[in-house]
């Protein structure tokens, strides 16, 4: 908004500088009337002193008539140019949506318990391209503060589910190029599904608060996504048979 404020400006102040020279010039004109009507003379060097008179006035109207020339040549640039300035300083936005989630139970090799979260997400950049470097993900639980989650890229990772009141097991098999954090860009306006998988310590059966995802660039610049319980809605997800073996 400063930026657009500042354009702004700048048109207003080549308005004025603009209407500046009009002024010059309709005055350069007056005086040159003036001067004609002061020296009808036919003296020889009252005409030699109307010549220089009428030439200087000239040189002033020739100058003024290109400053005005060059001032809108720069105000028609400026405002050509506006939405390409504007949209040079807009910063890259993160949105998106959880298509499906699962989440389990597993143990780690010393035996303990933690929690294991696969996500599918439909993600996009609004107004520029985000170059990803980075994803760090927390969860909030209620009556906790937010949990610091460990990311993923499973080479092998089992769910168990229950289907018709037996425990089936069931291995993951996506590509570990469909995983979000391997894509390096994310296009401008253009929606990308990926998948985010996490876990966090902690096995108490209780919806989250929020997930919050903090997209890293090359950078160093942050971009905050946060996606609350009241979002992901279990009858709006989709449950994806083919990602299960």
């Amino acid at each position: 908004m400063k930026h657009v404020i500042f354009i702004i400006g700048v048109l207003i102040s080549l308005q004025f500088c603009l209407a500046n020279s009009l002024l010059i010039k309709t005055s350069d004109l007056s005086a040159q009337q003036i001067a004609s009507t002061d020296n009808s003379s036919n003296d020889t060097t009252k005409n030699i002193k109307k010549l220089s008179i009428n030439t200087s006035t000239n040189d002033k109207e020739k100058k003024g008539f290109d400053w005005y020339n060059l001032l809108s040549v720069i105000l028609g640039g400026l405002i050509g140019l506006s939405p390409v300035i504007i949209n040079f300083f807009r910063k890259p936005k993160i949105k998106g949506r959880v298509i499906s989630q699962y989440a389990n139970v597993c143990l780690n090799e010393k035996g303990d318990k933690y929690s294991t979260i696969l996500q599918k997400i439909s993600i996009f950049s609004e107004n520029k391209n985000f170059f990803l470097k980075d994803i760090e993900i927390f969860v909030k639980l209620p009556g906790h503060s937010e949990l610091n989650c460990k990311n993923w890229t499973w080479r092998q990772l089992t769910f168990t589910f229950v289907e018709n009141g037996n425990n089936i097991q069931k291995k993951l098999i996506i590509d570990p190029k469909e995983y979000l954090l391997h894509f390096t860009v994310f296009p401008k306006e253009q929606p990308i599904i990926g998948y985010i998988s996490f876990t966090y310590d902690s096995t108490k059966d209780v919806k989250f608060e929020y997930v919050k995802y903090l997209f890293k660039d090359y950078k160093g610049n942050i971009k905050e996504l946060r996606i609350n319980e009241s979002e992901m809605v279990d009858n709006t997800q989709i449950f994806d048979d083919s990602i299960w073996k």
